[in-house]
C-alpha cells in the first residue's frame, strides 16, 4: 500500500523539518543553548524539562527519549525548534491571544479547531477535571475566568487555559493564551501545535484519574 499525496507531502514536510532543526541545533553551542533554555547539558546531551517531566536530546545520535522512550515526531520538532528560539530574554508577564501572535489569524481556524474547541468540549461543564489534571503536567492553578492553569510546555514557554461557565443561554466558552515572547520562540504553526499538544497530553491525563 503507498500514501496518497497528500500524506506524503506531509511527512516529507515534517522529515524535512526535523532534519533542518537537527542540522541548526548541532551547529551551535550546546552550553549557550542550555543556558538560554534552561535545560543542563550531561555528556554533549540536552536535559530540557518537558511538562512534569524532561526529554533528553542527542544531537551527534540525533536523538530524542521522554522517559527513556523515542519521543513522538512532533513534540521532537517543537523541542528543537524551542531550543533553538531560546534566548536570554526572560519572559514578558503578558498575556497574549494566539490571533495577536504574528502569523497566528493564518492558523486560527485550526488552532481553534485542535485545541480551544477541544479543551471547551471536554472541561468545559466540569473544570475540575482541567484543575485536577494540570497538576499530572507540572501546571498551576490560577485566578482567571471561571478556571484557568499554566502549564508550562518547555521553560520559557507557558501555555494558559482558561474556562468560561456557560449557562442556559450561553454556551461555555475558553481560550488558549500564550506570554508575549512566545513568538520569539516559536512560529505560528509551531505554537498551535504545542497548544494541541497540551489539550492531548491534558486529556490523557484526565482520563488516568
Amino acid at each position: 500500500m503507498t500514501m496518497g499525496p497528500v500524506l506524503s507531502q506531509t511527512s516529507s514536510k515534517y522529515a524535512a523539518a526535523l532534519e533542518k532543526a537537527w542540522t541548526d541545533l548541532g551547529a551551535m553551542d550546546l552550553e549557550v543553548v542550555a543556558g538560554n533554555a534552561m535545560a543542563q547539558v550531561e555528556d554533549g546531551r540536552l536535559r530540557l524539562p518537558f511538562l512534569s517531566g524532561d526529554i533528553l536530546i542527542d544531537p551527534n545520535a540525533r536523538s530524542a527519549l521522554e522517559g527513556g522512550k523515542e519521543t513522538e515526531l512532533f513534540t521532537v520538532i517543537l523541542a528543537l525548534h524551542f531550543l533553538i528560539g531560546a534566548s536570554e530574554k526572560p519572559l514578558a508577564g503578558e498575556l497574549i491571544s494566539f490571533n495577536e501572535v504574528p502569523g497566528g489569524p493564518v492558523y486560527y481556524s485550526a488552532f481553534k479547531q485542535r485545541s480551544i474547541d477541544r479543551l471547551v468540549q471536554h472541561f468545559g461543564s466540569m473544570p475540575s477535571k482541567l484543575t485536577q489534571a494540570c497538576k499530572t503536567l507540572g501546571g498551576e492553578i490560577v485566578m482567571m475566568g471561571d478556571a484557568a492553569v499554566i502549564i508550562p510546555l518547555f521553560p520559557k514557554l507557558p501555555l494558559t487555559l482558561v474556562l468560561w461557565n456557560g449557562d442556559e443561554e450561553v454556551p461555555a466558552s475558553g481560550n488558549i493564551l500564550f506570554d508575549r515572547t512566545a513568538s520569539d520562540l516559536m512560529s505560528a504553526e509551531d505554537l498551535a501545535v504545542a497548544a494541541s499538544l497540551v489539550l492531548s497530553r491534558l486529556l490523557s491525563a484526565s482520563k488516568a484519574l
